[in-house]
């Protein structure tokens, strides 16, 4: 017995997602986790942007590089939203305009990785970069 109401849609929404999981196998989801991690930092590398934290300190869940080539971040979120329905995180406090996060975990697919890496390329050569 719970002290309240549980949300139920929660439990079958984790449900489902667990079914996920499993059908595609834990393994192999670290794996695409991994490489499609690899591919959104040497995108990265190769634009002129460093990681935050140092290397050995990173997670294979997405990538914060740093702004090292002052992008106007909102400028370029602005962009990937109206050209490409995407959006990155354009960091947070003391980090606002100085890094950049993209995630590459969860639901995300060399497809999709592709279509953003596309958009970025696109909305950056906007500011000329």
């Amino acid at each position: 017995m719970t002290p309240s109401t549980p949300c139920i849609s929660l439990f079958y929404g984790l449900q489902a997602r667990l079914h996920q999981v499993d059908a595609e196998g834990l393994e192999n989801r670290f794996e695409r986790h991994r490489r499609l991690n690899e591919r959104v930092r040497a995108w990265g590398y190769g634009k002129g942007f460093s990681l935050l934290p140092e290397v050995k300190f990173a997670t294979r869940g997405l990538n914060c590089f740093k702004n090292d080539r002052n992008a106007d971040l909102e400028r370029l979120n602005k962009t990937l939203k109206s050209r490409h329905q995407l959006v990155i995180d354009g960091g947070y406090g003391k980090l606002k305009g100085k890094t950049f996060r993209i995630s590459n975990m969860g639901d995300e697919s060399d497809a999709t990785i592709a279509t953003l890496i596309t958009a970025l390329d696109d909305a950056l050569a906007e500011q000329g970069m």
